[in-house]
């Protein structure tokens, strides 16, 4: 079976990383070394990946109107590895895997409704299952990868608390299935472990969670130039 993918745009260009004066921001230098602003769509703190120097691969915007010269796509790592810089992939990356039965424990399952709000709650899948029932599933970008480690979140994240306390409710109340999905955008992962020294109320939760029944898949891709493919399941040491 081939292994699902996502394109990344076929022009590309390559710059240096200065500086990340905020969140959304990196100020870079071009191949001609005019220092330019670029989006980060990532707002992580990604420590271990924006560095001073480290070269990252942009798709340069056709609109005159924005204030940066575009959005980054890659960061090259010191080991030649690509990193992917869109937390918005995964649920992509998620959404053409459930659409070829990649991922093991959900093959069963089809995509009802992309963004299915429930209690407090928007999440990323609505599934369906052969038998009629009903899976309620987020997806969590992971690029917090460290000596083989892969961990999430990289900063304190509410959100993620409550997206897990409301799985928990609605396996309570519906009765049905529930499950996160951890895409990490890189293929140097080889365990995986919520970062409880980061967050320790989402690595509590979490743990509350997987008792309380809810599915937690791990997998990580395989990234170049060209495309994010996943890759496998990743093992879980917590």
């Amino acid at each position: 079976m081939e292994l699902p993918y996502i394109d990344f745009s076929d022009n590309l260009l390559k710059a240096k990383i200065i500086a990340r004066p905020n969140r959304f921001v990196l100020i870079c230098e071009d191949e001609s070394s005019n220092k330019i602003k670029l989006h980060l769509p990532d707002p992580g703190r990604l420590p271990l990946i924006i560095k001073e120097g480290r070269v990252v691969y942009y798709k340069p915007t056709d609109n005159p109107e924005r204030k940066t010269a575009g959005s980054v796509i890659l960061v090259k790592l010191d080991n030649d590895e690509f990193v992917s810089m869109n937390s918005h992939l995964a649920n992509d990356l998620a959404e053409v895997g459930l659409e070829n039965e990649f991922f093991d424990g959900l093959s069963d399952y089809s995509i009802n409704r992309r963004e299915y709000t429930w209690g407090n709650s928007r999440f990323d899948f609505l599934l369906n299952a052969t038998d009629g029932d009903e899976y309620l599933l987020e997806v969590k970008s992971v690029n917090l990868v460290d000596d083989g480690q892969a961990c999430f979140p990289d900063a304190p994240t509410k959100r993620g608390v409550r997206h897990l306390e409301e799985l928990i409710k609605w396996k309570d109340v519906t009765g049905n299935l529930a499950g996160v999905l951890f895409i990490v955008q890189q293929e140097q992962a080889e365990l995986f472990k919520p970062c409880e020294e980061i967050d320790p109320d989402f690595a509590e939760t979490l743990d509350k969670a997987r008792e309380a029944g809810i599915d937690i898949f791990v997998y990580d891709t395989n990234v170049d130039l060209n495309k994010i493919m996943l890759n496998q399941r990743i093992e879980q040491n917590w």
